[in-house]
């Protein structure tokens, strides 16, 4: 063999011999792996209820992930698909939006409609959707055996004899309520009037919701929204009463707006957190002769008086870990009317990190920990001996030269 051809081999030993103990390196010589992350947000307006049927009204979702990933949905009614409206990726589905709103018989309503939009810019994923609703309404005829029910639980608080004073009813966290003395007229006309189904007894007017993630260099940033609602029960100013007693429904409900919000910070691989829930007024008509209206504070509940109506203002939470925020819905519910309305929730969440690096272990005794190519523990050693050898053979060659 030629000098120059046993050099070659030794090169190449010696490279296989290397190849081996790099190949047996633990992983944690290794860089760590790539950046992780997902941001999730929701909006939904009103979730509802009548009569044991339901429908959810307005409501916005995004999702985004490292991948990456964008998706994104926004519905003005989630059962009626032409209200739907779904993007990924880099897309902007066009918004979808409809007039009736039968999926729940007795309900009425206004348009509906759902928008969305997804995008991917340098790998940084971004999604919205958006939901409305117009207004909604539960008819009349559809509830007038619930109307009379609701009305006659209200007969010893409203109606009393000419002269009579009712008696103050106090409230744990509202203080005491003065129900007005009506005139026996007043009260037949009044009652007569709703019995009758003239009017409304249910009305809404719903907010937009939406839910989004943002993308960019810095943080992921995912935020749920849901607007407030109004909701009107027992509107005594469409019975068309004589001599108005009262210019508005028997009891109103205003819902505030909410709001959920979870950021990751993709520097320092933080997350942050922060929740506004949905708080709620009541005003009642008829019922008191104070008509300042009722101010309900995080998560307390409101029974109207001689009624089963019972209104819950929304709480909210925060957490961490995968950190997030929930804001729960505002809620009006009355077993007797069959009604039970969910109002402005929301959510947000993310997550994301960077896998770190695994630590060496250094057993005192035995072979060391596999890790990365799955070659057995000898083979550096094997590699060098290898070079070794092909070293000793290369100068017995040149000497025998």
């Amino acid at each position: 063999m030629s000098v120059a051809k046993h050099r070659l081999v030794v090169v190449g030993l010696a490279g296989l011999a290397v190849m081996s103990a790099s190949a047996a390196m633990p992983a944690s010589a290794q860089a760590p792996g790539r950046e992780v992350f997902m941001g999730e947000a929701r909006g939904v307006a009103l979730d509802l209820k009548v009569l044991g049927q339901g429908a959810t009204l307005g409501s916005g979702s995004a999702r985004v992930t490292s991948q990456p990933t964008a998706l994104a949905e926004g519905a003005g009614v989630a059962a009626i698909a032409s209200t739907v409206s779904r993007s990924s990726g880099n897309q902007n589905s066009p918004e979808g939006c409809a007039v009736p709103l039968s999926v729940v018989p007795a309900l009425t309503g206004g348009l509906a409609c759902g928008d969305s939009s997804a995008s991917i810019a340098g790998g940084n994923p971004t999604a919205e959707g958006k939901g409305t609703v117009a207004a909604a309404g539960v008819n009349a005829t559809d509830l007038s055996g619930q109307v009379t029910a609701i009305v006659n639980q209200l007969v010893p608080t409203l109606c009393t004899t000419a002269g009579a004073v009712v008696s103050p009813i106090t409230l744990p966290g509202v203080g005491g309520i003065q129900p007005p003395p009506l005139t026996g007229a007043q009260c037949t006309t009044l009652l007569n009037g709703l019995v009758s189904g003239i009017g409304q007894p249910v009305s809404l007017t719903v907010g937009d919701s939406s839910g989004k993630v943002i993308t960019d260099v810095n943080r992921v940033t995912a935020t749920g929204t849901a607007a407030g609602a109004m909701v009107s029960l027992l509107d005594v100013t469409a019975a068309g009463l004589p001599g108005q007693v009262c210019d508005d429904p028997i009891v109103k409900v205003t819902v505030g707006d909410s709001k959920a919000t979870a950021v990751y910070n993709r520097g320092s691989a933080e997350s942050t957190s922060a929740v506004d829930p949905a708080l709620a007024t009541v005003d009642l008509c008829l019922v008191t002769t104070d008509p300042a209206p009722i101010k309900l504070a995080v998560g307390q509940s409101f029974t109207v008086p001689g009624t089963d109506i019972t209104v819950t203002a929304a709480s909210g939470r925060t957490f961490r870990g995968s950190a997030g925020a929930e804001a729960s819905a505002a809620s009006i519910k009355s077993a007797t009317l069959g009604l039970e309305l969910n109002i402005a929730g929301a959510s947000a969440i993310v997550d994301g990190g960077r896998p770190a690096a695994q630590g060496v272990e250094v057993a005192p005794v035995g072979d060391l920990p596999r890790t990365g190519s799955g070659l057995p523990p000898w083979a550096p050693v094997a590699g060098f001996a290898m070079l070794a050898v092909a070293v000793l053979v290369g100068r017995t060659v040149v000497k025998a030269r």
